[in-house]
């Protein structure tokens, strides 16, 4: 009983969490946007906005637009099925790690990183800023899930891993793991090692937007409608997040429904280990009814027991699920579905009395005379 509530309530516990988009998952940015030519101008800078924009530039007041170089490869994010061999690159600016020194910004998850100095604990985006040697490998940040599914790096901040562009092999060193984010599927590094990487690159086609609500459609259909040329295509950064989320939800519906069938299958179990025990025990328990215990006081001790190693089966695989979560619910920021595991523990608990009742209806009619016969 216990192995069987630890088992099922901890693979239940586990999947109950479902991902959704948070704002350290977009970063704080409401849109995100590609060009399919690169966009040479700075979109966030005032000058460059009333080239581009003429009368409308106001518009753009108060939207911040942070311009990331990309270097087009493929999809290193979940929703690929195949091993990516040379995964999209982009090119982190100077604009973008000052953003992140700011007070007021909401920084991106991190689940873990690098840093060292208080300036790089503050904000690891620090660790992308410098350019290194041609000899020496390029400082990397990748999302977790990109790390850990799509490219097999498994040994975290540190590791070294290499993929060949432009026909010369590029060594990159992890720097830092970004926590489900809507930067998955790419590596990203200094725009300095970048440029020296990819030279023949120019421009910016990568874009992270930050506009306030009420303008936010207004923001986007503007700057689809005179960035045409180069193909600049908006998207909302929470519904790419969702449906990047999306899959590894679609995994943990699927350890749900075995953790229920286990569930399921340990009640059934249950019930029959119950039965299987009185039954071993009908020639002790007629003895004891021949010694003068009667059979109500005997349905009480067997219904006792069983209900003493239900309970302790459910504190034990509660206290399995506890441990297992509790990390990811506090670095994650998760909520606990207290209500959802309550109910499953409810159930259990009441398939576990009805268990223990049958048996107790089975104790008090078992045969007094034909038990005893073999004692």
């Amino acid at each position: 009983i216990a192995l069987m509530a630890t088992a099922s309530f901890l693979i239940i516990a586990v999947s109950s969490f479902r991902l959704s988009p948070s704002s350290r998952g977009v970063g704080g940015f409401d849109l995100l946007a590609e060009s399919s030519e690169p966009i040479v101008a700075d979109l966030n800078d005032a000058a460059a906005r009333r080239e581009l924009f003429a009368g409308q530039a106001s518009e753009l007041d108060g939207v911040t637009i942070l311009s990331l170089r990309a270097k087009p490869g493929d999809d290193a994010s979940c929703r690929n099925l195949y091993k990516a061999t040379q995964p999209r690159v982009l090119g982190v600016t100077p604009a973008l790690v000052a953003h992140f020194d700011q007070p007021a910004a909401t920084p991106f998850g991190w689940a873990a990183s690098a840093a060292a100095t208080p300036e790089e604990m503050a904000n690891p985006w620090h660790l992308l800023s410098e350019a290194t040697a041609p000899d020496e490998p390029l400082p990397v940040v990748l999302d977790k899930n990109t790390a850990m599914y799509s490219l097999q790096l498994y040994g975290g901040i540190g590791q070294e891993f290499s993929f060949e562009y432009g026909g010369t092999p590029t060594t990159f060193r992890v720097v830092g793991l970004l926590d489900n984010t809507v930067l998955q599927g790419s590596l990203l590094i200094g725009e300095a090692n970048f440029t020296r990487l990819f030279p023949e690159t120019s421009g910016y086609r990568y874009f992270l937007i930050a506009a306030p609500a009420e303008r936010r459609a207004a923001v986007a259909t503007l700057l689809e409608d005179r960035l045409s040329d180069e193909g600049f295509d908006t998207s909302d950064s929470r519904r790419v997040l969702a449906d990047l989320l999306a899959v590894q939800n679609t995994y943990i519906s699927t350890f749900q429904s075995l953790g229920a069938i286990g569930l399921l299958l340990g009640t059934f179990g249950m019930a029959a280990v119950q039965l299987r025990s009185v039954f071993e025990r009908r020639k002790e328990l007629a003895l004891l009814r021949a010694t003068g215990f009667r059979r109500q006081r005997l349905g009480q001790m067997v219904l006792f027991e069983n209900l003493l190693l239900l309970v302790g089966g459910l504190a034990t695989g509660a206290m399995a699920a506890l441990v297992t979560v509790l990390p990811h619910a506090v670095t994650s920021g998760v909520q606990l579905p207290i209500v959802d595991l309550a109910v499953m523990l409810a159930i259990v608990l009441v398939v576990g009395i009805a268990a223990g009742l049958i048996a107790v209806w089975a104790t008090m009619r078992a045969p007094l005379v034909a038990a005893l016969r073999g004692e």
